[in-house]
Formats: structure tokens, sequence, C-alpha cells
């Protein structure tokens, strides 16, 4: 190959080394007959050019920067050791690109490997090139990933808008704001959520009972609703899926008496936000529905504005459907739910406004779901829960702004639970639990600014948990607590602002814990406790106070 490439050159030298055919010289033009074109008698093969490269061998015998055609087969000024390519005039040469791919080191991602990219193709020469890289390691090459830096998004030929909806499950995969689940815009002709059409806003109240002109189906496409919403004592219904697109309820929502229901599923998208909440802006009142089984589509509702309640489901075994409660607004009230076994549901809740009951929950055994409640704006009942072992739940409670009733629980053996709770603003009353032993979990109680009731317990044998109490605002009694000995808990107690009663406690020998008591704003009783000294009494109050009547009587115990 290199010889013919050879023979070809030599042809235009032949005629002359410019390239271009020339005339073949006639016997007058060249009368020395050397076939040079001229008249001239020059040497049969002369150096025109002087650059010590004769005619027959030089690339251009008019030209001194080109040397001899076997140093530079393709006349290009590269010697064929510095030319990539010496049959090509058009190739680079070794200093420009070192490994002879065609590509100059400046634009070469590795110019002693002919096989590496170019820089436009290879930008940051790392052998992937351009668009086949693959930051987030799912499989799809960049060019074809909806976003190369999320794993979760696929390629583009599935899910052409990228919405994270692949185009199979979507109803315009042209646009990414259209996708299953999506926000939708009220009234403005566009099913953005893929459920089949627009979501509106439904004005007035409505009712759902079997004989009600209204259907569930009616309200399909309600979003929000401004008004009252009734699903009152239907026979025949057992799910409220036709309500999925409702997210606002802005008047009171009730679900009562239907006896098959069993979820409410279809209130899952149950979520109008303000100011980052989901609410219910009135009330939510889920009552006597015997088969329902549990509250799992309520998981988006993070507050109720006015009063929860949750009574008599007899079916119900727990709150897990309201995970993302953090707000009752008003009354919150669990009560008679036969089934109920937990309320771990409740942990995201830390506040209730008004009012908080739990009651008549016979299979509750502790309330280890309220872990989050710091305040209780009212008053909080936990009455009458017949399994109730501890209350430990409650062991972040700061606050109760009113009444704290502890009453006929028979299995509770403590109040632990307590031990954050430092202020009551009204009554506390600890009544009738019969296996309660102590109140250690009150040691962080100062203050009792309404009355103190501590009666009917019959394990209870210490009250030490009440050491810090310095006040009671209103009046005091002690009464029908079987195993009680001594008062020693009440060793700070300075004030009775009212009436104070200690009465019928069988085992009390001692009330010198009432020793830094000064003085009682009203009524004095200490009667009918079998066991304590009358003289030990008399010879306490003599050095109180007392601006009411003062009885102490049938205490009939031995003296010292």
């Amino acid at each position: 190959m290199r010889l013919a490439l050879i023979s070809l050159l030599m042809i235009p030298l032949a005629f002359g080394c410019g390239g271009e055919d020339e005339e073949k010289p006639t016997a007058a033009a060249d009368a020395d007959a050397d076939a040079d074109a001229d008249a001239d008698a020059d040497e049969p093969d002369p150096d025109n050019d002087g650059d010590g490269v004769v005619k027959s061998e030089d690339c251009d015998d008019t030209n001194a920067s080109l040397g001899a055609i076997n140093e530079d087969e393709d006349c290009d000024g590269v010697v064929t050791e510095d030319d990539c390519d010496d049959a090509n005039w058009n190739s680079t040469t070794r200093a420009e690109d070192g490994d002879c791919d065609g590509t100059v080191t400046e634009d070469d991602c590795d110019d002693a490997d002919p096989e590496s990219a170019l820089l436009e193709e290879d930008e940051d020469c790392d052998g992937i090139l351009n668009g086949d890289e693959d930051e987030d390691a799912d499989g799809i090459p960049a060019a074809e990933d909806c976003d190369d830096l999320d794993p979760s998004l696929t390629a583009v030929a599935d899910d052409a808008d990228c919405d994270s909806i692949l185009t199979a499950d979507d109803c315009d995969d042209t646009d990414s704001s259209i996708y299953p689940g999506a926000a939708e815009i009220l009234d403005d002709g566009i099913d953005q959520d893929c459920d089949g059409g627009d979501d509106l806003l439904c004005a007035g109240d409505y009712e759902i009972t079997v004989d009600s002109a209204w259907t569930l189906s009616d309200l399909a496409y309600c979003a929000e609703i401004y008004g009252d919403l009734h699903i009152h004592n239907n026979d025949d219904l057992t799910h409220l899926d036709e309500l999925s697109s409702l997210n606002l309820v802005a008047g009171n929502l009730s679900i009562e008496g239907n006896s098959v229901l069993e979820n409410v599923d279809g209130l899952a998208s149950l979520a109008y936000v303000q100011i980052g909440s989901s609410t219910v802006n009135g009330a939510l009142s889920i009552t006597d529905n015997p088969a329902l089984q549990n509250l799992d589509g309520l998981s988006s509702l993070i507050e109720v504005g006015a009063n929860l309640t949750i009574e008599r489901n007899a079916s119900l075994e727990n709150l897990d459907g309201l995970s993302s409660l953090s707000i009752a607004g008003w009354r919150f009230a669990i009560n008679e739910n036969a089934s109920l076994e937990n309320v771990d549901g409740l942990s995201s809740l830390w506040v209730v406004n008004d009012t908080f009951i739990i009651t008549d929950n016979p299979l509750l055994e502790n309330l280890d779901g309220l872990s989050g409640l710091t305040i209780v704006g009212e008053s909080l009942y936990i009455n009458t829960n017949s399994a109730l072992e501890n209350i430990d739940g409650l062991s972040n409670l700061e606050r109760v702004g009113w009444y704290l009733y502890i009453n006929y629980n028979p299995t509770l053996t403590n109040v632990d639970g307590l031990s954050g709770l430092t202020e009551i603003g009204g009554n506390l009353a600890i009544q009738n639990n019969s296996v309660l032993m102590n109140v250690d979990g009150l040691l962080s109680l100062t203050a009792i600014e309404k009355n103190l009731f501590i009666t009917g317990n019959e394990a209870l044998s210490s009250i030490d948990g009440m050491s810090n109490v310095t006040r009671v605002s209103s009046s005091m009694t002690v009464a029908q607590n079987g195993s009680l000995t001594n008062l020693n808990g009440l060793s700070s107690l300075a004030t009775v602002r009212y009436d104070m009663n200690i009465e019928d406690n069988d085992a009390l020998t001692d009330i010198s814990g009432l020793s830094s008591l000064t003085s009682v704003g009203e009524d004095l009783n200490i009667v009918d406790n079998a066991t304590l000294c009358q003289d030990a009494v008399d010879e306490l109050i003599a050095s109180w106070t007392i601006y009411g009547s003062v009885v102490t009587a049938s205490n009939t115990g031995p003296c010292p």
C-alpha cells in the first residue's frame, strides 16, 4: 500500500511539484532535454529549493519547508515518525495527539489511551459518557431518568411527566400536576387527583340516614363541606368509601348508630389545612357503632376544633387511626368502649383544651399512648376502668386546669404516672380505687387550687407523695381509707381555706403530719377514726386558727 501511494505521489512530481498538472514540455521549450520545461541545460535531477533533497525525491522542490518523500509520505510537512498517519495529510501529529486517536490532547480525556472518550462526550472523564451516568444507582442512565439524583423516580419512558406516577396509572401523563392523590383545585373543572371528577365545595348541612333524601354517593366529590354532616342510624352501611375526596368539615361531623359500619376508611383524605393542621372545625362524634373495629380512616386528622367523642363502639379495639391527632379543641371523651384495649394511637396528642374523659372502658389496662400529653386545659377524668393497672402514660402531663378525678379504678395500684404534674387549677379527687397503695406520683405537686378528696381507697397506706403541697385553696377531705396509718405526707401543708375533714380512717393512729398547719378557713371535722387518740387530736389543733365550727369526736384509739 505504501509503495502504491509513493507511486501515485510521484506522478505529479514528474510534471511539476506544485500539485497541479502542467503541460508536457516540448522539444523547443526544453532545449536541454532535461524535462523541466525550460531551455536551460540543468542537471538531470536538480535541487531547486536548496533543501538538500533532489527534485525526484522531494515533496515539493519549490518549497524548502517540505522534505523528502521517504521521510514525509503524505507531504504534509510532518515527518513520518512525528505523524500519526503519514499516509493522510489531514491526520494529527504526535505532539498534539499523543495516542493518535484523532483527538488533540486538550480535547481528550486520556491522551495516552486511544480508547478514551472526548471531553465533549464525557465531561468528568469518569469513563461514563454524558447522559449515561447513573448518580442514583437505579439502573437508569441520566439521559433517560426523571431525576438522576433520586432513585425513587423512574425513567421518562415510564413516567412522561415525571410526577412519580407511572404512565399506566396516571390519568394525564403530560401534566405533572395531575396524578392520583394530587391536591385538587376546587370547582375548576379539572380532575387533578384522577378520581373521576372535579372536587367541589359543598355548602349546607347533610344528613345521611336510612330515610333521608341524601346518599353518600351524592357527596362523592365534596372536598369541603361548610356545614354539618350527620351519618346516623343506617342499617346497611358498612363503609364510607364514597367520602374519599372529603378533606374538610367546617361544621359538626357525627357518625352514630350505624349497626353494621365496620370502618371509616373513606375519611382518609380528611385533611383541611389551617396553620399546618388537618381540622374538623366543629365536633366529631363516633358513637354507638357496634361493628366498628378501628378508626384507621382518620389517620390524616391532626386537630378537632370542638368536642371529640368516641363512645359505645362495642367492637372498637384501638385508636390507632388517630395517630396524627395533636390537639383536641374542647371536650375529648373515650367512654364505654367494651373492647378497647389501649390508647396507643394517641401518641401525638399533646393538648386537650377543655375536658378529657376516659371512663368505663373495661379492657383498658394502661394509658401508655398518652405519653405526649402535657396539658389538659380543664378537667381530666379517669374513672371506672376496671382493668386499668397504671397511668404511667401520663408521665409528661404538667398541668390540669381544673379538676383531676381518678375514681373507681379497682386494679389501679399507684399514680406514679403523674410525676410531672406541677399544677392543678381546681379539685384533686382520688377516690374508691380499692388497691391503690400510695400517691407517690404527686411529689411534684405544690398546691391544689380548689378541693382535695382522698377517700374510699381501702389499700392506701401512705400519702407521702403529697409532701410538697403547701396550700389547699378550698376544702380538704381524707376519709374512709382503711389502711392509712398517718398523715405524714401533709407535712408541708400550711393552710386550708375552707373545710377540713378527716373521717372514718380505721387504721389512722397519727396526724402529727399536720403540724405545719396554722389555719382552717371554715369548719374542722376530725371524727370516727377508730384507732386515733382523741387527746392527741385536741392537743394538735389547739394551736390552729379555725374560723368555723370544730367537731372532734369518736376518735376512740388508745392514747400513749
